[in-house]
């Protein structure tokens, strides 16, 4: 039998345990410095109150705290200046990564998409990689579901509506209509959403069923649940509040050198600063480490044909981070105002620290 150095063996053992004892203890996780970078300008004129590079340093520096979290395990957000509250994001959240999953495994394997197989993939999804912790993120904002109300209330929901029903109504007919308009792009409060779901082939997609589709299966799922049930809270359903007023476009990551494959979370709105938040590296760890291996185990099921798919994972990646670097390109340079801002790479620097303690 072969010796080893102790002294390897002790390094050994704390690098197998360092991931735990991060997760562990998430304050032991610290920023050290903050570097911002401007790497863009704005493809229309830029707005008069567009931030400078030191606008946006103080907008992630001058926070409360930086908690850090695993990419694997963290819920998306959407990029949209308006998070209040602390959240890994790109464009579209959860259910943008997910719609372009779907799209993706598609192409990938060949199958045909329908109504059943989209709800098949989204319901599996929600089971298996969602949870009351890492809940499932879509949101909209008061704007549209004002303008909502009025359509379902002329399609035949009476009286119309003035606040959006907590459960989904027990009448088929009301909420076929509810479901109807809840899809259609002119009603989403999400902008990169709605520009997908407008203009599909310029989001590289041959059409917009499988976004739209997946709505319709999100609040299909969703809205039935009891409220407060453990079924309810695995869906993260946002309603966001007042006009889309971010003054950069931030994308974020952790350069290290601690806690390697972890991210502090952003505000994307705080004490009265407004940034889009791309956490670009953080996505693209979960897209290869869960969302990945999410559809590989959905193609070794029968359910789509009778028989496992033929899937190659390193494929799949490939084409998810193509279509996805697409997609936030147009919305970047066509949504306002985010075609109207700086575009800035904030690099975090991160030390680990196992001294510290969350207690």
């Amino acid at each position: 039998m072969v010796s080893m150095d102790p002294k390897l063996v002790l390094v050994l053992v704390l690098a197998a345990a360092l991931p735990v004892a991060i997760k562990a203890c998430n304050s032991c996780c610290t920023v050290s410095n903050v570097k911002v970078t401007k790497a863009g300008d704005s493809v229309k004129p830029q707005e008069s109150g567009a931030y400078g590079a030191t606008d946006v340093q103080s907008h992630f520096f001058q926070v409360d705290e930086n908690h850090y979290i695993k990419n694997t395990e963290a819920s998306f957000a959407c990029v949209d200046a308006r998070g209040d509250s602390p959240y890994l994001m790109t464009p579209g959240g959860d259910y943008a990564e997910l719609s372009d999953g779907i799209y993706v495994f598609a192409n990938v394997t060949g199958i045909k998409l329908n109504s059943t197989s989209i709800s098949h993939i989204f319901r599996n999804f929600v089971q298996k990689v969602a949870s009351p912790k890492r809940p499932f993120y879509f949101h909209t904002d008061e704007s549209k579901l004002g303008s909502l109300f009025a359509a379902v209330s002329n399609a035949g929901i009476k009286p119309k509506p003035v606040v959006f029903p907590a459960v989904m109504p027990a009448d088929p007919k009301a909420a076929a209509i509810w479901l109807q308009y809840l899809s259609k792009a002119e009603y989403q409060g999400c902008g990169h959403v709605r520009l997908m779901l407008y203009k599909p082939l310029e989001y590289g997609l041959s059409s917009n069923y499988v976004p739209q589709e997946l709505i319709k299966q999100f609040f299909a799922y969703w809205w039935p649940t009891p409220v407060g049930s453990p079924e309810r809270k695995r869906i993260k359903f946002s309603i966001k509040r007042g006009p889309l007023q971010g003054k950069a476009v931030a994308i974020v990551k952790n350069e290290g050198p601690g806690c390697q494959g972890y991210t502090p979370k952003s505000f994307a709105a705080h004490h009265g600063s407004s940034v889009f938040v791309y956490h670009q590296t953080a996505v693209a760890d979960f897209r290869a480490k869960v969302l990945a291996p999410f559809f590989a185990e959905m193609a070794k099921q029968t359910f789509f044909t009778g028989k496992p798919l033929q899937f190659n994972q390193a494929q799949f990646i490939k084409k998810m981070d193509t279509l996805a670097g697409a997609q936030l390109g147009y919305t970047i340079n066509n949504l306002y105002p985010a075609d109207s801002v700086g575009l800035f790479s904030v690099d975090y620097t991160t030390k680990y620290n196992a001294s510290l303690s969350d207690e």
